[in-house]
């Protein structure tokens, strides 16, 4: 069944008219609900108790056969639901609108695209709300979840009765519950936006640890291979160099059986010299005389120098006997153009894959020995291999060096990104709050007066409505470069509050040097001429500014200066906007407000 929908002129951001920010005609429940549910938001703690409050307050409000929280994820999905008469369930992961729900998500979509609050016209009748068999006439209502420019998702409910003429859509307690689900909604989507930063550092981390671990087991195998091939030297012979490196080889370096065969060049055979025996033990192989081999491998081998042949699934051999399966590899040395012999190696102990590294540790090995076994350019060759293992050395290392300083950056980012308003540039909310706490206290401790700032953009949503949020993007930037270019000190702290209002937290500052730099914004900002169509007290964008000066003492807390100070801001816009209120702390004041 087809059925219209309605739009609320409230605005689910926390950014009030006049109208509604102080209403004269407020009945005492109606405070002391506000009152009551900003004690129990305040001590909920987290998005997953602030939802259980919300909806639970709008099936009984409205009152509601059930209501969800819909997170934009980039889809709709379900964080929180409830039916009345059941228990509020939390979905951590949020669940797909389509698991459970019946839903037509154009309705919802039209309030999170128009970021105003929707309700049918007409009542439908729906069966099978859930796991009820019952049927209903029920109005949707549709309230988006908005924080400044950025909306989050939709705040959905079905309804028993018409809720346009509903008090409570109106009321104190409706815009302080939405506007403080809001703030919770933007701090999940920023801590779910901080955790996966977080899971993409670790992953880095651990891949970099990684490719650490390999680099440092193949800078500790180059090192052996170092110290080996300056051992080599010391045989006077080619038998002894070759038992030199068979049983060095199995001693310092990765390998489990290793081999060397030399050829003569006068006859084409092939000699052993050292080998490994098939229990791993290092044995004189001077005996084994034979043609070279008529294999692949072998031929592959011959073929081409520094190069390192692989047979993954080869039978293992010892004196032509078959002992095992694994990997065999073989390496060639050469004279110049001539191939003197191969050392071959294999897993047969261990059975392990070869490693990443063991391709190179065997190139390096090939040529070292063949350095060795050719005297007359060892020591060409021998500087040819140190100048290479500095070259990869240097550049292993510089590889990590670059990924050390990708990593930094990336956790520089992270911090700015969770202390700035995204638009602005300025501090953001949260950063403003522990501010104040510190600054408070560090006042309180040495007796100092601390000056405190709430401005207002005048007729903000004016200025949107008429001019379109992009330009109402550019004038909030354009506020705030000027109260950023204010500030005298190093503790000085301007932030943005919330939608066009700002705060500037003063410490050491008295009343009057206040209200001078209070005076001496509203002149830039005139000077600044930054034209508005539909303002109602200048031609260009002006300032409500309202400030309280306190010297905390053991019977105040931070919360009597924000309160005084927004009472001073809402002072200045009831005596015509465009201009600087100051109140004082004293006892009689009224903070039930």
């Amino acid at each position: 069944m087809a059925t219209g929908s309605t739009e609320h002129n409230d605005s689910n951001e926390h950014n009030p008219s006049d109208e509604h920010r102080h209403p004269k005609e407020h009945s005492y429940s109606n405070e002391h609900k506000y009152e009551f549910l900003l004690r129990i938001l305040q001590d909920a703690g987290d998005l997953r108790e602030c939802s259980k409050l919300v909806l639970i307050d709008l099936c009984f409000q409205m009152p509601a056969l059930r209501s969800l929280l819909l997170l934009r994820d980039p889809g709709y999905k379900v964080f929180a639901k409830m039916t009345q008469g059941q228990e509020v369930v939390i979905h951590e992961p949020m669940l797909e609108t389509h698991d459970d729900f019946d839903l037509e998500i154009s309705f919802i979509d039209r309030a999170y695209q128009s970021k105003t609050t929707l309700i049918d016209e007409q009542p439908q009748f729906k069966k099978h709300l859930w796991d009820d068999e019952q049927g209903y006439n029920i109005w949707r209502l549709a309230i988006p979840i908005q924080r400044g420019p950025m909306v989050y998702g939709v705040l959905y409910a079905e309804c028993q009765k018409d809720p346009h003429q509903h008090p409570w859509l109106s009321s104190e307690s409706f815009r302080f519950v939405i506007s403080h689900l809001s703030g919770e909604v933007a701090n999940h989507a920023l801590t779910r936006q901080i955790d996966n930063e977080k899971k993409t550092r670790e992953k880095t981390e651990q891949e970099l640890l990684h490719a650490s671990k390999i680099t440092d087991l193949y800078l500790k195998q180059i090192i052996a291979l170092q110290e080996i091939s300056h051992r080599f030297a010391r045989g006077a012979s080619e038998q002894e160099v070759c038992r030199i490196a068979v049983t060095q080889v199995l001693q310092h370096l990765d390998i489990d059986r290793i081999a060397v065969f030399l050829i003569n060049q006068q006859n084409g055979k092939l000699y052993g010299t050292w080998g490994t025996s098939d229990d791993g033990e290092a044995c004189d192989e001077s005996d084994f005389i034979s043609d070279i081999p008529d294999h692949p491998m072998v031929h592959q081998a011959l073929a081409r120098q520094d190069f390192v042949v692989i047979n993954d699934h080869a039978v293992l051999y010892y004196y032509k006997k078959p002992v095992g399966t694994g990997w065999n590899a073989m390496v060639s040395m050469w004279d110049g153009e001539k191939a003197i012999g191969w050392i071959a190696c294999d897993n047969l102990i261990s059975r392990e894959p070869m490693k990443p590294y063991q391709k190179e540790i065997l190139k390096l090995l090939g040529a070292t020995l063949g350095e060795v076994l050719i005297r007359t350019r060892t020591e060409a060759e021998l500087k040819k291999l140190n100048q290479e293992l500095e070259r990869r050395v240097t550049q292993r290392t510089a590889q990590l060096q670059a990924l050390n300083n990708k990593l930094a950056q990336a956790n520089h980012q992270l911090a700015r990104i969770s202390k700035e308003d995204s638009l602005t540039g300025l501090a953001n909310r949260r950063i403003f709050d522990d501010s104040l706490q510190r600054e408070w206290y560090r006042a309180k401790r040495y007796n100092k007066p601390l000056s405190l700032m709430m401005i207002d953009i005048d007729y903000f949503k004016n200025y949107n409505d008429e001019l379109g949020h992009m330009a109402g993007d550019r004038c909030l930037k354009k506020v705030a470069d000027i109260l950023a270019s204010v500030p005298k000190r190093s503790t000085d702290e301007v932030a943005r509050y919330g939608g066009e209002e700002f705060v500037l937290l003063l410490p050491g500052t008295n009343e009057q040097q206040a209200l001078e730099l209070a005076n001496s914004i509203q002149h830039k900002m005139a000077e600044e001429n930054i034209a508005h169509p539909a303002s109602k007290v200048a031609k260009h964008i002006s300032l409500s500014i309202g400030i309280c000066c306190m010297t905390p003492d053991a019977e105040s807390a931070p919360e009597e200066l924000l309160l005084i100070a927004d009472d001073a801001l809402y002072q200045a816009k009831s005596n015509g906007r465009n201009q600087v209120c100051c109140l004082k702390s004293s006892f009689d004041h009224d903070l039930s407000r």
